[in-house]
């Protein structure tokens, strides 16, 4: 049953009461700076993730078994488990009810129709309770903004809380965590049918497509990124051309990222099959 597996896995993941002077600094200092503990929750997150770095050594018994959170923290590096298991740590003592969360990111949901197994499960994350409201929180994400309720939380399906009151696993149910991803685009046409027209373009970014943008931004070089985006209109306007750099607006707050781009395209008006006008379809670029 699910209950044995639970019963399997407290021993490996339990939050331990001998968390060291280090981790205790750590949330000691965290407290000081804010005495809310939403904003409280968001900056353990948001510790771990950034001042942790992911690395992954996963062999016998690491497999399975986290590294103490003092010893983590030292070494400033760990896998999914170490992360995990420390962030939990962290909130307990911020008196935040956490617990360490075993997830399927390939097979998510599909997990409830197999055998109960240890092996059903490929990745750790943290479930924390709060107000009445469940949160799914992932250390292991990089480039994440945005407030409690306006950050990312990943969703895969089924999880199996690691607490002795599990019996089965939870359904990772999020309310009102909308990822969009919508574009403005606007054409000039206000001159003459020969001149150049003036085309400008926002795409907006909120939650996981923010994170995504923001990685991309991170890690990837900018005069590509700009090229790249002129590539992209060259498909249908061949001898578009771009005005100005692309301007970043980040919302760290919302958690929405806004890349607006400025470009100029001749011969955009063609001439129509009569000869005796012209004409200029345009296709959305996204639906």
């Amino acid at each position: 049953s699910w209950r044995e597996v639970v019963q399997w896995a407290l021993p490996l993941y339990a939050a331990r009461s001998d968390i060291g002077t280090d981790v205790r600094a750590v949330a000691a200092a965290i407290a000081a700076r804010s005495g809310d503990k939403r904003e409280m929750l968001v900056e353990v997150l948001r510790f771990v993730q950034n001042e942790i770095r992911y690395l992954g050594i996963e062999m016998g018994a690491r497999s399975y078994a986290p590294n103490p959170p003092e010893m983590v923290l030292r070494q400033r590096f760990g896998d999914c488990k170490d992360k995990s298991l420390l962030m939990v740590t962290l909130l307990r003592e911020l008196g935040i009810e956490a617990y360490p969360a075993l997830v399927n990111t390939r097979y998510r949901k599909q997990i409830a129709e197999w055998q109960p197994t240890p092996t059903a499960f490929n990745h750790l994350i943290v479930y924390a309770r709060m107000d009445g409201k469940a949160y799914w929180l992932d250390p292991t994400r990089l480039y994440q903004k945005g407030t409690l309720d306006a950050l990312h939380q990943p969703d895969y399906g089924r999880a199996l809380v690691i607490d002795t009151a599990t019996n089965d696993l939870t359904e990772m149910i999020h309310i009102h965590t909308y990822h969009e991803k919508s574009v403005d685009e606007v054409y000039d046409l206000r001159g003459a049918t020969g001149e150049t027209t003036a085309f400008s373009v926002e795409t907006h970014y909120k939650r996981y497509y923010a994170d995504g943008m923001r990685e991309s931004l991170a890690t990837q070089n900018h005069d590509e990124i700009k090229k790249n985006y002129v590539k992209f209109y060259e498909r249908q306007f061949p001898d578009i051309r771009a005005t100005r750099d692309f301007v970043v607006t980040d919302d760290a707050l919302a958690n929405q990222v806004t890349v607006a781009e400025a470009y100029a395209i001749p011969h955009l008006w063609k001439p129509d099959k009569d000869g005796g006008t012209v004409r200029f379809a345009f296709y959305p670029s996204l639906i």
